[in-house]
This record gives C-alpha cells, sequence and structure tokens, in this order.
C-alpha cells in the first residue's frame, strides 16, 4: 500500500516534492536510499527535475544513493548468504535503471527495459548525462559492462555524451574519461563525429579535459569528420578546425596545430 499511500500525500501536499531537510534531502533521496521504486516513480510523475537534485553538502544525487544501497545490498548478502528476507518494496536495481533511463530521456520511463524502439535501454548513456560521482560511475560502468559499446539513436556511445558536455566538476569528468571502454573512442556517431569532435562543439571545454580525451586516444587528433549519411556543413573538418570554429581554449587550438599543420598545408 505504500505507493497508494504517498500518492494519496503528494495529492494532498504536492509542494512536498521540494522540501529539504538541513543537509538538502529530498523525499527522492530517502526513497532512492531506500530503493523504493514505487516513491520514485510517484515522486517523478509529480515533480520530474528532482531527478537531477543534489545535496547541499556532498552532492549526491538519487542515482548515488541508489547505488550506494545496492552496494550496501550486495555486502550484506554475501556475508550473510541470504536474500530470502527481502522486502518486496525494495529494488534498488530498478530504482537504479529508473532514474538512469528517465535521466537520458528527460521523462519517466517507467519499465526501462521495455520502453519501446524510441527509448532503447542504454544505461551508461544516461549516467554519463547525469554526471553521478566517480564511485557511482564506476559501479554503473561494471554493473552495465556489457552496454559499454552501445550506440543511442543518433549512434553516439555513453562516450560521445560524456565528451559532449564537461560540467563544473572538472576532476570528476576526467575520471569518467579515464575509466570508459577505450574502443567508444574510435566510434563515429551518425554526424561522422568522434568523441573527441563533440568535445570541442563546446567553447568552455578545458584544456585538462581536452587532453584526458586525446591520451585515450592520441590519433584522433588528425581524424576529420567523416559521415557515411551524405552532405554535412561539418563533412571533413579537422579537430583543429572545429576548436578554431567554436572558439575553443587557444591552448587547445596551439595542441592541435602542432600535430596537424602539415595536414592542412597539403
Amino acid at each position: 500500500d505504500a505507493p497508494q499511500i504517498t500518492t494519496m500525500l503528494l495529492n494532498s501536499f504536492e509542494e512536498a516534492t521540494g522540501i529539504t531537510t538541513d543537509e538538502g534531502l529530498l523525499a527522492i533521496h530517502y526513497s532512492s536510499m531506500s530503493g523504493f521504486t514505487a516513491g520514485i516513480r510517484t515522486l517523478l510523475s509529480t515533480k520530474f527535475d528532482i531527478i537531477s537534485s543534489r545535496t547541499n553538502h556532498d552532492m549526491m544525487l538519487p542515482l548515488d544513493f541508489a547505488i550506494d544501497g545496492l552496494e550496501e545490498e550486495n555486502f550484506s548478502d554475501a556475508e550473510t548468504d541470504d536474500s530470502s528476507t527481502h522486502n518486496p518494496n525494495i529494488n534498488y536495481k530498478s530504482s537504479i535503471e529508473l532514474i538512469l533511463a528517465s535521466t537520458l530521456y528527460d521523462r519517466m520511463i517507467t519499465i526501462p527495459h521495455n520502453a519501446g524502439v524510441n527509448y532503447p535501454f542504454l544505461p551508461l548513456h544516461g549516467a554519463a548525462k547525469a554526471r553521478p560521482s566517480l564511485d557511482s560511475w564506476k559501479s554503473i560502468s561494471l554493473l552495465y559492462n556489457d552496454h559499454a559499446l552501445d550506440r543511442d539513436l543518433n549512434g553516439g556511445t555513453a562516450t560521445h555524451v560524456l565528451c559532449s558536455h564537461q560540467s563544473d566538476e572538472v576532476e570528476r569528468d576526467i575520471g569518467m574519461i579515464n575509466t570508459v571502454h577505450r574502443d567508444t573512442f574510435s566510434v563515429r556517431d551518425d554526424d561522422g563525429c568522434l568523441p573527441l569532435h563533440r568535445a570541442l562543439f563546446n567553447s568552455n571545454v578545458s584544456f585538462n579535459f581536452f587532453e584526458a580525451i586525446i591520451e585515450r586516444q592520441n590519433s584522433a587528433i588528425t581524424e576529420e569528420v567523416r559521415s557515411n549519411n551524405g552532405p554535412s556543413a561539418l563533412q571533413k573538418l579537422l579537430p583543429v578546425q572545429l576548436a578554431a570554429l567554436h572558439k575553443c581554449d587557444l591552448n587547445i587550438i596551439f595542441e592541435l596545430m602542432k600535430n596537424t599543420a602539415g595536414i592542412i598545408h597539403k
């Protein structure tokens, strides 16, 4: 009856979804740390943007709490060698998958594994967009290792999503870059872009973030955009040209120029 009670309370007091404790904890954080999937679903249906709410001090997302809960549950099961006493209302993995899919598509995805062809289950893409803690990212990467090379409807991998947007937490983002599957750096999306190309669309990309990407695939420095989907305004542009076009940091442009000057002159 817990989901019904939650719904009744929210119908009477909808503002409750946005009320925080002194630590910045919302109801969705409590639902996530409890693995209460039905509660998460009910809360998101009332106020969806709370899915990206972070706590005040440690900046934890609901996703981080769900990951912590799953790891604690797995540790407890390993210690007791008994998972038969689990509360049926608690399901951390379902909570994680609900949050990941809903984050990726900016809408509630109730059944992540069966949401239709327009909403394929792409857990690592969702995690790359959410930007949880580095520890949570590593846990998600291990949990969904078989999805490492998945591609979205635009042909991009989770690494494309990660490189397309550098957050304010640069060190965390670099840590994520350092742990993604190496093969994803050589995948081109439907526009013919490698992850490095996508990073250079962002004029605010930092030199350290750029450097982390090329350390994973140095050969991308001399790779032009190459699409198989017909003419494109970006076709045959080199990374240095993309960086100049989008007015990236001059240090990035100079670094690229050192490696591609001969190619451009040809």
